[in-house]
């Protein structure tokens, strides 16, 4: 099981990253993985909220007549719902170092002219 342990050294290897950072380094770390979190929690709530309300949907909308007013409810439900879970996705899909870096020079450019 070569894996496990590779994980512990990568784990390592990041807390001792953490360790060299300097104060604003690790509050801006601490603000990203924050933000995640918030992610993560706004969207289990609309997925609780899809799920708990499902029956009345089905009743209310599904068997009956589509008038504006019920495509414009399905729209914007299933829009937004689709929108949160690829912005959770995103939230927590790990980023290659390259892309990183082009995201990095973006984010230095964009405050350097708007600062």
């Amino acid at each position: 099981m070569i894996a496990p342990r590779t994980n512990i050294i990568h784990g390592l290897s990041l807390l001792y990253s953490l360790v060299e950072m300097d104060a604003t380094e690790r509050q801006q770390l601490l603000a990203a993985r924050t933000h995640s979190y918030v992610i993560l929690v706004a969207n289990s709530i609309l997925m609780y909220d899809h799920m708990a309300t499902l029956t009345e949907e089905i009743i209310f909308i599904w068997r009956r007549p589509k008038a504006l007013s019920a495509i414009s409810f399905l729209v914007n439900r299933y829009f937004a719902l689709l929108g949160n879970i690829y912005g959770l996705f995103i939230a927590f899909m790990p980023i290659p170092d390259q892309r990183c870096e082009l995201l990095t020079l973006e984010y230095l450019s964009f405050r350097s002219t708007n600062a």
